[in-house]
């Protein structure tokens, strides 16, 4: 199967990334219902939902170490969580945290697909990322909608010497 439309565009743009992205479920439905109450309603009970799928992207790359993309500190003040590290946390899968999000604009979620696009980078990594970049990383979001943010952090880690990350998502 190749890669659909959106890889490819972000393909061309970035070729020299390698393109490995993966979304458990389309952002409609029952999941997006879920994922909605859980992130902006605050239904903590929905942070372990999609434990099983976690599970399974954890037994498909047991060496690769998680890293749940960091909210910025006004999405973490307003909402006291950070919606991916719990949903780790439930699912009992390690991860670690080496990037940090200054973003202090207007939310991703308050955006159109084009303001998205133009988003500036809006992570830096913190010092502890040294002692990782042989490793396999998995970036982990919540939703995959144009891409940006996580192909921001995949940049980021390129350019500072990671070769082999991924991304997940639990829905797109």
């Amino acid at each position: 199967m190749g890669l659909c439309e959106d890889c490819r565009s972000w393909s061309a743009r970035y070729p020299d990334l390698t393109i490995a992205h993966h979304a458990c479920y389309a952002y409609t439905g029952l999941v997006k219902d879920w994922l909605q109450r859980y992130k902006f309603q605050g239904d903590y009970r929905l942070a372990a939902a999609f434990t099983d799928d976690l599970w399974a992207i954890q037994k498909m790359h047991p060496q690769a170490l998680f890293l749940p993309l960091p909210i910025s500190a006004a999405s973490y003040a307003e909402r006291g969580f950070s919606q991916c590290e719990e949903m780790l946390k439930h699912a009992g899968i390690s991860y670690v945290q080496f990037l940090g999000n200054q973003h202090a604009g207007e939310k991703q979620s308050e955006k159109n697909r084009q303001d998205r696009l133009g988003t500036a980078q809006p992570f830096f990594l913190l010092d502890a990322h040294k002692k990782y970049l042989q490793q396999e990383i998995i970036l982990f979001d919540d939703v995959y909608t144009t891409g940006r943010t996580l192909y921001h952090a995949k940049i980021l880690l390129y350019n500072n010497g990671f070769r082999m990350v991924r991304s997940i998502t639990i829905a797109r």
